[in-house]
């Protein structure tokens, strides 16, 4: 993937979970997260529908790595005997 586009994802990110703590997931406007992530309404649209599937997106990564991390453990313990 381009360097620019992981660049700007990290940075919508960032300035979504910055603003989700501090606000309901119906509250974040995408003017405000654009306005935090320093970028234009349309690159965000570009990358996500709405703020619901980018919240979605955000919600799935981690959950992958909560049940990878579990998945770890299992073969740690494993291993162990």
């Amino acid at each position: 993937m381009d360097l620019r586009v992981l660049k700007t994802k990290k940075n919508i990110r960032e300035a979504f979970l910055e603003l989700r703590k501090n606000r309901s997931l119906d509250d974040i406007k995408v003017n405000a997260l654009c306005e935090k992530a320093m970028v234009n309404k349309t690159t965000f649209y570009n990358h996500y529908q709405d703020i619901y599937e980018l919240s979605k997106e955000l919600e799935a990564e981690v959950l992958d790595d909560f049940f990878v991390s579990f998945t770890n453990i299992d073969k740690m313990l494993t291993d162990a005997n």
